[in-house]
């Protein structure tokens, strides 16, 4: 779980999903989804770890691990898993495999980056 590898770790981030239907894991049906709000839940999970572990070692200031949501994000709903609480996203074929890959980008970070 991602409570027990903090507290054994304490990495930087965690990639966090399956959040919608992606060629990266064909064997994956929409029921098997972990779900665009899988990140979200992994950062409330953690989050009181994280504030209780510091406070005793920073008085107060606490780190936790930055979350990003993965598996089928493109242009369409790569602002779904930031709204349920992922600290941004992994996006790879949408640029990848994308006609204009720079043009891909700046759509993406566009739509995450709208208020």
């Amino acid at each position: 779980s991602a409570r027990q590898s903090y507290a054994n770790y304490h990495p930087d981030y965690y990639f966090v999903g399956t959040c919608f239907l992606t060629a990266s894991h064909p064997e994956k049906q929409a029921t098997d989804l972990e779900g665009p709000m899988l990140p979200g839940q992994v950062r409330q999970a953690l989050l009181e770890d994280c504030i209780q572990q510091s406070n005793s070692l920073t008085k107060n200031h606490y780190y936790c691990p930055i979350i990003f949501g993965i598996g089928g994000i493109d242009e369409s709903n790569c602002d779904v898993p930031m709204v349920h609480g992922a600290d941004g996203v992994a996006v790879i074929r949408a640029i990848l495999q994308a006609h204009d890959p720079a043009q891909a980008t700046i759509r993406i970070h566009e739509k995450m980056t709208l208020p």
